[in-house]
């Protein structure tokens, strides 16, 4: 039993009312001010707000009982170590959590340094785990590095660590199995060891891996994907995991350089060694710089998730240090390689070539700021060699919460496949607010034009777009930020009337299409009734990697797109026109816009573009149109490959979420979710007898 009134030191941030001209007001002011100045945790920060602490249940309840004039107490939100017996009747300091476990929870994978095995950890921790570390003896719950335990802890419990960090009762969504890859924070990494690992982890029914350790290398612009990544797709490929993957950071002494440079740069050079600007430092001036900040391996595997970090601590009272905001991304975490303006083996890629799905990372969770130490984050760690509470930051937090949040997926969904996992997460995200990067934008157009002998102020409107092109600030913040961050309630479909979301998972043969329907409830295009929906939808594949073949890695297409249903209730012959239709000449007939929409992914040519397995894809609709296209949208499918003949079906999945904009004003009671689900036939569709096929033509 922990004793907390006893040992308590949380930090509250207390504001009082401006004393009014009564006699009455300023008795009470002195009258708090004579019970704070009794208990020495008391820090007066102005003349309104005071800091709090070692401040007991019992002193916080005499203060909002007794004294009117505080408009706000808010705790600082950091949890301290509690003191309790141990077993023997010892009193002994732990970090005070009571762990809520079930035996049904689903397990992480957490390839690391290992983890302590003691409270906390040890309510978490499942099977003996492995260690393929050079440890000897090998033991994967004795480590010289806390790495692995403080990982642990954030996949075991992801953000229910900081929804309120006053309590200290915790729900663990996972378990942890530990496989330890080293010993300490540095040493070599036995690839097949990790490799076999997995499978045997695998086989034993675990299907999600944290992997926050990467090699100490950057990747190169437009290099190829890793031999370790290649290998990490391979898994994912002929296994069902998926492994969520770090970026790796920027050393913190490569940062301290920075600022140190910045102090001696020139005054119109400074820019270059702060945040953002310092993601791209220009190559033309110094390659180690501009690739400093680029992402490391195995962090480049497409059938994986690979997670960045924002500056965000989870701590609202406490603000970032060198990063320009909690919301940006952190000034340690790495960006994605693919850059178009740089060339491949001294050759620019050309237009057909380019793909602007493939970017890492795919997603970016909170991970603490540098360098202060209360902008980093509150996790779980060692000190002295016990657990206790430490401060820290990196990318290696962001990827243990976004595999925590797949362990909330599938404590939901139990029978859903880890590509429907990817899906529903990157379909989830909100993207990162991209101006932070206006400052960098215009210093690349300036450069370009510079070196190109062009006043930047004198562009015509066609050179204009061309820069615009060139220079595309949503795509340079999707090299740091990916797709963006995630929002838990819609991961789990946490049930909003005016939205809904569902699930496909299918399989479809090489050089096919396929077509399934959607149909609209009938009030949203209903006469005289005007409202608007939006489509989101995200498609997740795995393929087959080919080593060594940068424009030919991944070697399959699958993309889609959503259309008229020209033919209703009759996807058979929906596919079969889609199939041998071009909008061109049909545009009428297939459209719902205006026009025809872009597919999410383009493959032509298919002998050298590059495909993307991961697509996003948003539509707005409006009642007219629903009435246009009497409210049944078709979802088409296709599928291309770079090897001739191969006939067989590959697996995909699509996860689409339907969002009412309903005007204030609107006069129905009907709800989106309960419409849908009435108007819809709710199957699996791999069993759906509509579900048909037609061959593209050569």
């Amino acid at each position: 039993m922990s004793c907390r009134n006893q040992t308590e030191d949380q930090l509250f941030i207390m504001r009082l009312a401006n004393p009014s001209l009564t006699k009455k007001m300023f008795e009470i002011q002195d009258a708090l001010l004579a019970f704070l100045n009794n208990h020495g945790g008391c820090e007066k920060i102005d003349e309104q707000i005071y800091q709090l602490s070692h401040f007991t249940s019992q002193d916080l309840e005499t203060l909002l009982s007794n004294f009117d004039n505080i408009l706000s107490l808010r705790t600082q939100s950091c949890r301290r170590l509690q003191i309790g017996p141990s077993d023997f009747g010892e009193m002994y300091y732990s970090t005070g959590l009571l762990i809520h476990t079930e035996p049904s929870l689903p397990v992480i994978g957490v390839i690391d340094t290992g983890a302590i095995k003691e409270t906390p950890c040890q309510e978490i921790l499942t099977g003996e785990g492995v260690d393929v570390s050079n440890s000897v003896p090998a033991d994967p719950f004795r480590s010289h590095s806390d790495h692995g335990t403080t990982v642990s802890c954030l996949a075991a419990f992801g953000i229910n660590m900081y929804t309120n960090p006053t309590i200290y009762d915790i729900e663990a969504d996972a378990q942890i199995y530990t496989i330890k890859i080293l010993d300490d924070e540095e040493g070599p990494l036995n690839v097949m060891g990790i490799q076999k690992s997995i499978i045997d982890a695998y086989n034993r029914g675990i299907r999600i891996f944290n992997l926050s350790v990467t090699t100490r290398y950057q990747k190169e612009y437009n290099s190829g994907i890793s031999q370790f990544g290649y290998i990490l797709d391979q898994l994912a490929y002929h296994y069902d995991i998926l492994i969520f993957i770090s970026t790796g950071n920027m050393e913190e002494s490569d940062i301290k350089d920075l600022l140190e440079s910045q102090e001696c740069a020139p005054s119109n050079r400074k820019k270059y060694f702060s945040h953002p600007f310092h993601f791209f430092y220009p190559d033309d001036d110094d390659e180690f710089y501009s690739e400093m900040s680029n992402l490391r391996e195995p962090a480049d595997s497409m059938n994986n998730m690979t997670v960045g970090a924002l500056a965000d601590n989870f701590i609202d009272d406490l603000n970032c240090d060198l990063s320009q905001n909690k919301c940006y991304p952190a000034i340690y975490t790495l960006k994605g390689t693919f850059d178009y303006n740089k060339d491949v083996n001294g050759t620019p890629l050309n237009k057909n070539q380019r793909n602007k799905n493939l970017f890492k990372p795919d997603i970016v969770m909170p991970g603490g700021d540098l360098l202060e130490r209360t902008s980093r984050m509150q996790v779980i760690g060692t000190k002295n060699g016990a657990l206790d509470y430490i401060w820290n930051s990196g990318t290696s937090y962001a990827a243990p919460l976004a595999a925590n949040l797949a362990a909330k997926i599938l404590r939901k969904y139990p029978r859903i496949n880890m590509q429907t996992v990817k899906a529903i997460i990157i379909n989830s995200c909100s993207m990162v607010d991209y101006h932070y990067l206006e400052g960098v934008i215009l210093d690349q157009k300036q450069r370009y034009c510079n070196a190109n002998h062009l006043n930047i102020d004198n562009l015509d409107s066609i050179q204009k777009r061309k820069l615009s092109s060139k220079f595309d600030i949503k795509q340079l913040n999707s090299r740091l930020t990916g797709h963006g961050k995630p929002n838990v309630d819609m991961c789990l479909c946490t049930q909003d009337d005016n939205m809904v979301s569902f699930v496909i998972e299918e399989k479809i043969r090489d050089n096919s299409y396929k077509a399934m329907n959607i149909n609209l409830p009938g009030y949203l295009f209903a006469d005289g009734f005007n409202t608007r929906i939006k489509i989101k939808a995200t498609l997740c594949y795995k393929f087959n990697p080919q080593l060594d073949d940068v424009i030919g890695y991944n070697p399959l297409h699958i993309s889609f797109n959503l259309c008229n249903s020209i033919d209703k209730d009759n996807p058979s012959s929906n596919a079969d026109k889609y199939a041998h239709w071009h909008a061109s000449e049909h545009n009428d007939d297939m459209r719902i816009k205006s026009k025809v929409q872009h597919w999410s992914d383009d493959f032509y040519p298919v002998s050298n573009k590059m495909f993307s397995n991961v697509q996003t894809y948003e539509m707005n609709i409006t009642s007219d149109e629903l009435r246009r296209i009497d409210g049944q949208i078709c979802l088409i499918i296709r599928c291309a490959s770079k090897k001739d003949g191969d006939e067989k079906e590959n697996p995909f999945s699509i996860v689409i979420s339907i969002t009412e904009n309903r005007p204030s004003k609107a006069e129905t009671q009907a709800n989106l979710y309960d419409e849908m689900i009435a108007v819809n036939t709710i199957e699996n569709i791999a069993e759906a007898t509509t579900d048909i096929e037609a061959s593209i033509e050569n």
